[in-house]
């Protein structure tokens, strides 16, 4: 039997693995023996026919694994044996992967590489999500460091050939979220200032949406292009720097 992906779990007494032959099982740490009967009353499990996962990782729930192939990412339940699929956001996520920190699924944070950036939402169940990482070219690999502090991307325009590399400080995410104050859009956003135009196509670049109706897509290169006036002293200049945070306050 050929095993082709491995993961351990949170604490460290059990090592998920993938074989060739579309097996999952669960192996003891301490004799790497397949524990018996721990994945629904069997010593493993069989996964359907055309679904041969190159990855494996634990959560995002509690005893639940992450199961990535070429041709999507599954949600294995170790008690029924059921395979719930994500199905990527739009056509041009079809490189997503999903990788869990470190912690249990009330805490953990988890990160889902799609085409261009990476979402990062707090516990197994996406809450939370934060602003999108922008990273450089359309294919990125995310990996938490072990504390779970840290997240970095390695991220290139072909698949298996990654040229860049972004490291993410994501500490900021376990703190629990403050409530606005009261006069925050008077504070930040005047109402007699509407949000400029860019803000909504960074949006639709960031989503790929596809706002025109006629298959274009927009990216944030079009973007900057489009948009060259100084963001100096606008309400959402601090926006604008997130995704573009190279580029000098004044042209």
């Amino acid at each position: 039997m050929k095993i082709v992906a491995l993961a351990f779990s949170p604490d460290r007494s059990r090592i998920a693995a993938v074989s060739s032959e579309r097996r999952v099982m669960l192996i003891s740490r301490d004799d790497l023996v397949v524990i018996p009967k721990a994945l629904n009353g069997q010593d493993s499990i069989l996964l359907s026919e055309g679904f041969q996962p190159n990855g494996v990782a634990f959560g995002p729930g509690d005893d639940e694994l992450t199961l990535t192939s070429r041709s999507g990412i599954g949600i294995l339940n170790p008690y029924d044996a059921k395979v719930t699929w994500v199905p990527p956001p739009t056509f041009r996520d079809q490189f997503m992967r999903l990788v869990v920190g470190p912690g249990d699924s009330a805490t953990q944070l988890v990160a889902t590489s799609l085409y261009g950036r990476v979402q990062v939402a707090k516990s197994g169940r996406g809450q939370e999500v934060a602003e999108p990482v922008v990273f450089s070219g359309s294919i990125g690999i995310p990996q938490f460091s072990r504390d779970g502090q840290r997240l970095l991307i390695l991220s290139g325009g072909i698949l298996n050939v990654y040229d860049s590399m972004r490291l993410i400080d994501v500490s900021p995410l376990y703190r629990p979220q403050e409530a606005a104050p009261e006069k925050f859009e008077e504070k930040h956003a005047p109402p007699w200032r509407p949000a400029p135009a860019w803000l909504a196509d960074i949006a639709s670049a960031v989503s790929a949406l596809d706002t025109s109706g006629d298959g274009s897509l927009l990216t944030l290169d079009t973007v900057r292009e489009r948009y060259p006036k100084s963001k100096a002293g606008d309400a959402y200049e601090a926006v604008w720097k997130r995704f573009f945070p190279d580029e000098r306050s004044a042209h």
